[in-house]
């Protein structure tokens, strides 16, 4: 929860609020309350009282603008699986996933618990481009079509020019891209590949080379030839290099290939010594410190040692700090992804490739991944370092913004000089 102390005549809505908060807080962070109270109260020496502030009482409460409760059985249950996903003590009919405090992560687990709930399989879709209960009720009164298969998704119309592929992310979601889609005008129809959510088939297994080989198939039943523009943040990175890598090695024209701050070789990272972990510690300490402050930095690091703790002997996916919210389906798939990663050993790939790298590296990361890149792409590795970490550059909105003017400049550069397969 938050507490604001309005200026004078000031009227400010939940969405303000939280569109504030977005622009210097990660989604996870973004409080899913807001109180209204006269004055912040201080200790007798003017320090802020937290301890008065909370035994004082909540204060007033900002409403939504409008709030639209749900009208039939469906929308009740759907409020309430967001209910308890969001925090939430209550959810209108017509409120915004994402406003409410959900991210991608979150989202998926809610189609998790739709299928659980409701027996109906949906794909991430749903969440674009309204994400509020009546638009997601009005997807479950309509047929279905199941499928066990990856599949492309539109994600943005407009435009003339052959379609930008964002390949999914280690939870098999592409919600995380929504914010940069927003904020990006790429000039030609944006598609996600969307990897099957819920339990492995019998081809399951971590093989990266072979999910970019099924890829590739769908990809080339919708368009059967090049040139190919393709991008991913993170694991999504990984397996669209893949994926470039087989198109060009079979003769198939790939013009664009945006690796989105995608570490290369992170099992290996792994075995790195000592000194060279605290020479990495003390270079990026001073941009974390600019970052987060010193209270978010410690917190966070606090945050992950009890987790560690509080999990150990169990098994590796279950002591990820950052699945830690995910519930076990959803868990098993991000944790078949990293196995995938960590058993993928790259081949170098002809031809350019563009890498978009956050500034500001983990703490113990001892070198910049365009380094590694570098010794895979032997015909040029075009590198951007842009504002921000890992996950902020597809969250705040002043980094979202400088991915989505480098992306779309990229892509414009580059795919005017190849031509036609």
């Amino acid at each position: 929860m938050a507490f604001v102390v309005p200026r004078p005549g000031e009227r400010l809505t939940v969405a303000q609020l939280r569109s504030a908060c977005g622009a210097e807080l990660p989604p996870y962070a973004i409080p899913s309350e807001f109180f209204r109270v006269p004055e912040l109260p201080k200790t007798s020496n003017g320090k802020f009282n937290r301890k008065l502030l909370m035994e004082s009482g909540h204060g007033e409460p900002f409403e939504s603008e409008v709030h639209v409760p749900p009208r039939d059985e469906l929308e009740r249950t759907l409020c309430g699986i967001w209910q308890r996903l969001l925090g939430q003590a209550r959810v209108g009919v017509e409120d915004d996933f994402f406003l409410l405090g959900g991210d991608s992560i979150r989202a998926m687990q809610c189609l998790l618990e739709v299928e659980a709930t409701l027996g109906r399989r949906l794909t991430p879709t749903v969440f674009m481009p309204t994400a509020t209960v009546a638009a997601l009720a009005k997807h479950l009164r309509e047929p279905v079509a199941e499928s066990n298969a990856v599949s492309l998704v539109p994600l943005k119309s407009g435009g003339s020019g052959r379609p930008l592929y964002l390949v999914h992310s280690i939870f098999g979601s592409f919600l995380h891209y929504r914010a940069l889609l927003e904020s990006a005008e790429f000039g030609r129809p944006v598609f996600g590949i969307q990897c099957p959510v819920g339990p492995p088939g019998p081809n399951g297994a971590a093989d990266l080379e072979g999910m970019a080989r099924a890829s590739i198939d769908a990809l080339r039943t919708f368009q059967p030839s090049g040139p190919y523009a393709l991008a991913g943040h993170s694991f999504g990175g990984l397996l669209a290099y893949e994926m470039a890598r087989q198109l060009r090695e079979s003769g198939h024209a790939v013009s664009f290939v945006g690796i989105l701050d995608t570490d290369v070789g992170l099992h290996r990272e792994m075995r790195r010594d000592v000194e060279t972990s605290f020479a990495a510690f003390f270079r990026n300490l001073p941009l974390h410190f600019r970052d987060r402050g010193f209270r978010g930095l410690v917190g966070n690091r606090l945050a992950i040692l009890r987790h560690r703790w509080r999990t150990r002997g169990r098994p590796p996916q279950d002591r990820s700090f950052e699945f830690r919210e995910l519930d076990l389906d959803l868990r098993h798939l991000a944790w078949r992804h990293v196995e995938a990663a960590r058993a993928y050993a790259p081949k170098p790939i002809q031809g350019e490739v563009w890498f978009f790298g956050a500034k500001i590296r983990p703490l113990f990361r001892p070198r910049n991944p365009a380094e590694v890149w570098r010794t895979l792409v032997p015909d040029g590795l075009r590198v951007e370092l842009l504002p921000g970490n890992h996950f902020s550059m597809l969250t705040r909105p002043s980094e979202i913004a400088a991915l989505a003017t480098a992306l779309a400049r990229a892509i414009h550069n580059t795919e005017a000089s190849v031509p036609s397969a």
